[in-house]
């Protein structure tokens, strides 16, 4: 072979060992180029990569996997290891691996630990076989399903069991979750704000447990067990609002951290909620919490979709009852037709009470408050009806209410309408006419219990007086407008 044949033959070498390691079918570093290499699709990896326990050991009949030693990053879960079925998935068993970023769970799966896969800050995905009977997933975390074909949830998510590390942002547990299981979110750093539903009444141990830049969390109003250590070493939580029903109250459940072996601190900034007189208040009371910390509030109960808020502000709730309620947003042309009033925004929601799943009505009055579906609107500005038959009652609070909401003794369907319109002398709510409501709206203005916008304020100030300061003159000239009678 001359020099030239020689030549090209090395450069053509050259190129085709190129194509083999610059393809774009490579798999993509993580961490570097000495880092590890991510599979570009599941694997399942040899068994050699996992230990595990038969058990019994004298007969064996299934395996339980206690470790994972492979490099792969997105893996497959073997249905069995030596011909035994892979049934459980021990305590810490992938724990700490940082690699995984995707699992599959085999079905033949019964039992996982939710500590599992603790500290795998790179897992974004756990997924599941199909056909298993136990588990199923939802957006990637796992979930256990109600395996008693008597229940009429049979096949429906029971409890949440294992939050992936490598999610993060805000998270919301879904309606029909009853417990949380040990560990299930531990060590989620990236996590920063978890919702749930009224149907979950446990938290296990160690459940939230270092989720670092947790900030928000709202706990079931129906919660009546949170776990060891539950919520401890949360460092960027500033306020935990423990509800009313709580029975039982792990040690050191809303432990802040440790400075030293004998002293324990509670670093929330805005305090620790609590109803007085509760389970929840005596717990905080025995660990010795300075009076600063803790926080009396009512007993409250919230609709995870629309934050309508129930308030037990005169304490007529059973405390030993499971209490909710449901709520169903109405469309408002079927409403319409009995709007007593012009306005600018309106909602129509049908709310009901539930005692231990049944319709309930209150032994007396509890505040409702809508502030969370109308944020923008204007308490004084805003009328809340309830309907009776075919006739709407207004149910309102005072004028200077701090917040939209009523005091209502039953459940129902409730209309409210917010209005931003005070371009009528006198009509301080907005509502196209001028009635004792804008009297007595007037008359806390001119006391100082209640401050006006810019809008509302010309609006009551029917005097013209130059300082625009509303006055008791006002408010005569404000009743002779409602009488319909000329402004003298």
């Amino acid at each position: 072979m001359n020099k030239k044949k020689l030549l090209s033959f090395a450069l053509c070498l050259c190129i085709l060992i190129s194509c083999l390691f610059f393809t774009n079918n490579v798999p993509t570093a993580i961490g570097g180029t000495t880092g590890v290499y991510e599979s570009a699709e599941p694997v399942c990896p040899p068994e050699s990569d996992f230990t595990y326990r038969p058990i019994p050991i004298n007969e064996p009949t299934k395996a339980v996997i206690t470790g994972y030693t492979g490099n792969e990053t997105k893996i497959i879960v073997p249905e069995s290891l030596d011909g035994l079925p892979v049934t459980n998935i021990a305590y810490s068993a992938f724990a700490k691996n940082e690699k995984i970023t995707y699992v599959k769970l085999p079905s033949t799966l019964i039992g996982i630990s939710g500590n599992a896969f603790n500290l795998c800050s790179s897992l974004k995905e756990i997924d599941i076989a199909a056909s298993n009977e136990n588990f199923t997933i939802v957006d990637g975390v796992l979930y256990r399903k109600e395996t008693d074909k008597a229940s009429e949830n049979y096949g429906k998510i029971k409890s949440l069991v294992i939050f992936p590390a490598g999610k993060g942002g805000k998270f919301t547990i879904p309606y029909g979750v009853e417990s949380i299981e040990s560990y299930a979110f531990n060590s989620c750093y990236k996590l920063t704000e978890i919702d749930m539903y009224n149907t979950v009444t446990t938290i296990g141990s160690y459940t939230f447990s270092h989720c670092w830049n947790l900030k928000s969390i709202r706990l079931s109003d129906n919660l009546q067990s949170l776990g060891l250590e539950a919520l401890a070493y949360c460092d960027s939580l500033t306020r935990i609002n423990l509800p009313t029903g709580l029975t039982t109250i792990g040690k050191d459940a809303v432990l802040g951290g440790i400075d030293s072996d004998s002293n324990k601190f509670y670093y929330f900034i805005d305090g620790i909620s609590c109803t007085k007189d509760s389970y929840a208040h005596q717990y905080l009371l025995d660990q010795a919490l300075p009076e600063s910390i803790i926080v009396l509030n009512n007993h409250t109960i919230t609709d995870n979709d629309t934050r309508i808020k129930i308030i037990d502000a005169y304490n007529v709730l059973p405390k030993d009852k499971n209490i909710d309620i449901t709520v169903e947003e109405i469309p408002l042309k079927d409403v319409e037709s009995l709007f007593p009033t012009r306005y600018s925004k309106a909602f129509a929601f049908d709310i009901d009470f539930l005692c231990d799943g049944e319709l309930y009505t209150p032994d007396d009055n509890v505040v409702i408050s809508f502030d969370a579906v109308c944020p923008d609107a204007i308490p004084s500005a805003t009328k809340i009806y309830q309907q009776i038959g075919n006739s709407l009652v207004l149910v309102s609070g005072s004028a200077h209410s701090p917040f939209v909401g009523a005091q209502i003794s039953r459940g129902g369907r409730f209309i409210i309408l917010t209005n931003d319109d005070f371009s009528l002398k006198g009509d301080i709510d907005g509502d196209g006419l001028v009635t004792l409501s804008d009297v007595k709206t007037a008359l806390h203005a001119s006391t100082g219990t209640l401050t006006l916008t810019y809008e509302q304020n010309a609006a009551a100030n029917v005097d013209n007086s130059q300082d625009g300061k509303i006055t008791t003159k006002d408010a005569r000239k404000i009743l002779r407008l409602a009488g319909g009678m000329e402004i003298e």
